[in-house]
């Protein structure tokens, strides 16, 4: 006898370690033209195993009059140095910081990211012009887990962490 319909399972990614993302909201004054920073989050790695990144997606928006444009976006680390520099945002504000070597956050640890832009048409009075950051879709944040069952399978998504942050930090001129 078939019973119908047949039953279907979910797919499930068997990992020993993941990675946890916090983008705290907050709203910034000080919207200029020139390389400004716009967003910062931090990665952490479960304390049962190191991740690797490869990939993290952001989103730039702008609202108020004029053409304001961001022409590149850099990614740096908590000491300030830069990751990846000269990305461009495609339609819509969305750039992808793809890493050339995938970079290593050790099991119970964490590394804070800022995000930089370099923006021009910012003009007007206080308030009538500003940039929102936030993280972009979480099937574009591509990981690995270094120690478990899932070694050596790279580019899974964010789409399984639970609480990706969808929330924003904006600034304003």
């Amino acid at each position: 006898q078939t019973i119908a319909p047949a039953a279907t399972t979910a797919t499930h990614a068997i990992v020993t370690t993941k990675p946890t993302i916090a983008l705290a909201a907050s709203t910034l004054t000080g919207f200029t033209n020139g390389t400004q920073k716009v967003g910062t989050f931090t990665v952490s790695a479960d304390a049962a195993g190191d991740i690797k990144l490869e990939q993290i997606p952001v989103n730039l928006t702008v609202a108020g009059a004029g053409a304001i444009t961001a022409s590149t976006v850099e990614l740096r680390d908590s000491s300030g140095s830069t990751v990846i520099a000269g990305v461009a945002p495609v339609s819509g504000g969305v750039a992808n910081f793809v890493f050339s070597s995938p970079r290593t956050i050790s099991a119970g640890s964490s590394e804070t990211y800022t995000v930089y832009a370099n923006y021009t048409g910012v003009t007007g009075n206080a308030g009538t012009q500003s940039t929102t950051f936030q993280l972009g879709a979480a099937a574009n944040f591509l990981w690995t887990d270094v120690a478990g069952s899932a070694v050596g399978v790279s580019g899974i998504t964010g789409t399984l962490i639970n609480g990706y942050p969808t929330n924003s930090q904006s600034k304003s001129n």
